[in-house]
């Protein structure tokens, strides 16, 4: 949602990435109004194949449309790890499933198969966002450009602040500020060990 929002006008065509990701019977009913089965796919996302709010929203798009189990292969694709039970799922009714690193937490999956592969589908340059997600990941970790950063942590520390506030000046940023608190959310309220991580 992040990236489609901020992507917005580089697109190479017509296509539309619609997201369910949640379980409201009325975005879902709104949704499902815009959409024709003969001309959709439906990637069905979830790390650990078992993410109940997917199974839910898989199962309702196969009641909503009446398809038999034969006819799933033509409409969805799974993107999981490998070996999790959607993968498992998919290998027993014959679709195509794409795999999510094993290494890579399922909130950090943004350039993985997760977000890449809907971005292809509809058109977006994706091979430019990876070039420049590399040229980033180069900078700062192989280059050391990485100033900015180190002031922003001075200023910080010295100031004994703790506190994060994100501010964004443009509605494409909106779906980029929920990942990114979901993000903190998520990895502050995680342990490793006797740490917190982030």
């Amino acid at each position: 949602k992040a990236l489609r929002d901020m992507l917005f006008d580089e697109k190479n065509n017509q296509r539309e990435l619609f997201i369910l990701d949640n379980t409201s019977s009325h975005s879902f009913s709104r949704t499902l109004e815009k959409i024709k089965l003969e001309e959709s796919l439906f990637l069905i996302i979830s790390k650990t194949g078992s993410t109940i709010e997917v199974v839910s929203l898989f199962k309702l798009l196969i009641e909503h449309f009446k398809l038999d189990m034969q006819e799933l292969k033509k409409y969805f694709i799974f993107i999981t790890d490998k070996d999790s039970k959607l993968h498992k799922e998919g290998e027993n009714l014959g679709i195509k499933c794409f795999f999510i690193p094993a290494n890579v937490g399922g909130r950090f999956s943004i350039l993985s198969a997760v977000g890449i592969v809907p971005l292809c589908f509809c058109g977006y340059n994706a091979k430019a966002l990876l070039e420049g997600a590399k040229a980033c990941f180069e900078d700062f970790f192989i280059h050391k450009k990485d100033e900015i950063l180190q002031k922003a942590y001075h200023y910080c520390t010295h100031k004994s602040a703790n506190i994060n506030v994100l501010f964004s000046y443009s509605d494409a940023f909106k779906g980029f500020n929920e990942w990114y608190i979901q993000l903190i959310a998520e990895s502050l309220g995680k342990k490793q060990g006797y740490k917190r991580i982030g």
